[in-house]
């Protein structure tokens, strides 16, 4: 493959890429699911591997790229009509803490040990359970805290 023919493929399949992330939005860049991760891989690997591959034509890769987005965007419709669909693709969240009690069994679901609970609470500013109503963490793993109301000082 001619240096000309390489930038030509790699300048083809950016604008592709960028294209593709336009039309499948934010979900790629945003809170990531199994689905988005796995489409962004796969997108990477096939983009890299056609621009650098003369044995792959471009309108393969082009093909390929084309469904993967199509498959993200098929997955991000149905998972917005249909609550099971999308559980079945992001997960739900886990309830790690309720009324400032950690839930053990949970906690083990998610493979956390109390010690990265208690370090990401304190990332959030919280020193003490007793302040957490509910803590849970989210498909995306990230970890939401809703904190228990403080009585108004009189």
């Amino acid at each position: 493959m001619s240096p000309i023919e390489f930038i030509g493929r790699s300048l083809v399949l950016a604008i592709a890429l960028l294209v593709l992330m336009r039309v499948v939005g934010k979900r790629l860049v945003g809170e990531v699911t199994a689905v988005d991760l796995v489409t962004g891989v796969s997108v990477g690997t096939i983009a890299g591997s056609t621009a650098i591959t003369a044995a792959i034509p471009l309108w393969g890769g082009l093909l390929a790229l084309l469904s993967w987005g199509a498959f993200e965007w098929v997955s991000v419709y149905l998972a917005s009509r249909s609550p099971w669909f999308e559980k079945m693709i992001a997960g739900k969240a886990t309830a790690l803490v309720e009324d400032g009690q950690i839930v053990p069994r949970n906690l083990r679901k998610a493979m956390l040990s109390e010690n990265s609970l208690r370090s990401m609470l304190q990332d959030r500013q919280i020193g003490d359970l007793a302040q957490v109503k509910e803590a849970v963490l989210e498909p995306s793993g990230k970890l939401g805290v809703i904190k228990r109301r403080q009585p108004e000082p009189t």
